[in-house]
């Protein structure tokens, strides 16, 4: 497999379980009976917009922030495992918080390993 066909498969990759990630979030903050839980939630579903129109793009920037920033999502997301005792969709949300951070990290690789230009 080609650089270039590792890179395009690790965007698709990172951006389905982005949007996954979204929409999670969202059916988490609706199924929470707690406002304070669910306000939390949807601020974390719309901080994560912010980097949208830079992966869209394939932005080797954005992949690096959505490296960092996925790390808090990952904690936040082992937190409600946790407290919820193994709930299905806070589970999903872990998986798609790795599964996002996997693939963007090896698209930065692969990208630095091409030579684009951050």
């Amino acid at each position: 497999m080609t650089l270039t066909k590792k890179i395009k498969y690790s965007q698709i990759i990172s951006l389905l379980n982005y949007f996954l990630l979204f929409a999670l979030l969202i059916v988490s903050a609706l199924q929470t009976s707690v406002p304070k839980e669910a306000y939390q939630e949807m601020i974390l579903s719309v901080t994560l917009l912010l980097l949208l129109p830079g992966l869209l793009k394939g932005s080797l920037r954005a992949h690096i922030w959505l490296c960092f920033i996925i790390l808090w999502y990952f904690t936040y997301a082992v937190v409600g495992v946790f407290l919820t005792t193994g709930a299905i969709v806070e589970s999903l949300i872990a998986a798609s918080t790795v599964i996002i951070f996997i693939s963007s990290m090896m698209n930065v690789h692969w990208q630095k390993k091409s030579g684009s230009p951050v």
